[in-house]
């Protein structure tokens, strides 16, 4: 049997009033509720609640469930004035969002909101304007990382005629601009360091220009000279494509762990990393892996870095590549602003994950891609370190400022450094390893202590967070 008119009308009434508004617009859509003037009336005043709430999805990140609800608020409402005029607030607040993108450095983000709004919306003049311009501050951005300022400022150029009301288009000009003479005179100097085999010179130079450009050919073909030239490997290239193997003789069983077949699905699951001590300095948990990831320390959860707060079991992504890269998993902050894509961290940059979870990345040491990560925040990682060493061909200790881990008290420096998948100290003087005194280097174990005249430092197996 089926509901009369009147009974639907009085359903959909009261689920609008309780604010059920799906069921509200599934009973408005059943019969024929539209054909009467009650049922045309509830169904305008449905489509302003639609309106409403389309607004509030697309202003918080949900997009396609947002222009579900415009959709069907236009059908239900028809050419209501009230459903019309939501309808214009949300695609003028969707312009002025990609505007505050783009003043951010955001263009490809800027980009997708426009390309959804005009399908969704239609093409209008002001939003075939702003993509154009979004397109060519987007073109600009990726001109400027090879190196190509000319084209990026005439990409620039044509967008600041399109748009002359947009401020940061004429900043983002005049930056490009700078950087083009900065570019010029790094290189320029980085041709002179080469000339002349200072290679400490040429890295710092390089870097400088890979900041700037960071897919500088002259930059990286610059450092990877360096790198060969002190018999280090280049950053960026993988020649020991193996894990740590950590063996007490050579005669022993490999780990099947460490086989690529077992590190292509397990990498992820298996982290490398241990806990270096250090008397009189601190603990420091070192990641041997090119790829970590950051994020909550609970049971099961098998990343390298767990963090003791208020984060995503996986929050965020640093890769090792030429330089290093963040992928954000979650709410992720550089230096204050919210990322949504891979960044290029810089030394001296402030990570934040999360409400309040934060870390200086630091890269200090001019011939070594090893990094830092020294906590600002009270979170601790789980086992609890003074800061997180990424470690790629080695880690310097000793007294000066540039060291990874800086020692004031001792005379020289102590460097640990991995060969063929297997970890090596080096000091100026010999050392003690495990009670067997060695001539200046030794092979390490992963529960090995070293003792020099003036330091000590351990290593120790670091216990999974899953057993």
């Amino acid at each position: 049997m089926f509901k009369s008119w009147r009974l639907q009308l009085r359903e959909a009434e009261e689920a609008l009033r309780a604010g059920r508004l799906d069921e509200a617009v599934a009973l408005v859509r059943e019969g024929d509720l539209h054909r009467c003037l009650p049922g045309k009336k509830l169904s305008v005043a449905v489509a302003e609640q639609l309106a409403r709430r389309a607004g509030q999805r697309l202003r918080q990140g949900e997009p396609k469930a947002g222009w579900q609800d415009l959709d069907a608020a236009c059908l239900l409402g028809s050419q209501a004035e009230s459903v019309l005029a939501a309808r214009r607030e949300i695609v003028e607040r969707m312009i002025v969002a990609a505007e505050d993108r783009l003043a951010v450095g955001e263009a490809a983000e800027a980009i997708r909101q426009l390309e959804s709004l005009e399908q969704h919306a239609g093409a209008s003049d002001a939003t075939r304007g702003l993509l154009e311009v979004a397109r060519r501050i987007e073109s600009a951005r990726n001109l400027r990382s090879r190196g190509k300022f000319s084209e990026a400022a005439v990409q620039l150029e044509r967008a600041a005629t399109m748009r002359p009301d947009l401020a940061f288009v004429r900043d983002q000009r005049e930056l490009c601009q700078r950087q083009a003479q900065e570019a010029e005179s790094l290189a320029a100097r980085l041709h002179a360091a080469l000339s002349r085999s200072d290679w400490t010179e040429t890295l710092v130079l390089a870097g400088r220009l890979l900041e700037l450009c960071p897919q500088s050919t002259l930059a990286v073909d610059a450092r990877r000279r360096a790198w060969m030239a002190v018999g280090a490997p280049p950053r960026g290239d993988k020649p020991l494509d193996v894990t740590l193997t950590w063996h007490a003789n050579d005669e022993r069983e490999p780990d099947r762990r460490n086989t690529p077949a077992a590190r292509a699905g397990e990498a992820s699951e298996t982290p490398q990393r241990f806990l270096l001590w250090v008397d009189g300095v601190g603990g420091f948990l070192v990641c041997m892996d090119d790829e970590i990831v950051l994020g909550q320390a609970s049971p099961g959860n098998r990343i390298a870095v767990p963090i003791r707060g208020d984060v995503s079991r996986q929050h965020a992504r640093i890769r090792r590549e030429d330089g290093y890269l963040i992928e954000p998993l979650g709410e992720v902050w550089i230096n204050g602003r919210q990322i949504h894509r891979t960044t290029i961290l810089a030394d001296g940059d402030e990570i934040r994950l999360g409400a309040g979870v934060c870390y200086r990345f630091r890269q200090p040491h001019a011939l070594s891609s090893t990094a830092r990560l020294e906590p600002l925040s009270r979170h601790r990682t789980q086992p609890s370190a003074d800061a997180v060493l990424l470690m790629a061909e080695s880690c310097v200790l000793g007294p000066k400022w540039q060291n990874h881990i800086v020692c004031r008290e001792w005379s020289n420096d102590v460097v640990l450094y991995r060969r063929d998948g297997v970890l090596y100290c080096r000091a100026m003087e010999g050392i003690e390893v495990d009670g067997r005194f060695c001539d200046e280097q030794a092979r390490l174990e992963l529960d090995s202590h070293v003792v020099g005249s003036d330091f000590s430092l351990s290593l120790e197996q670091v216990a999974r967070l899953d057993k």
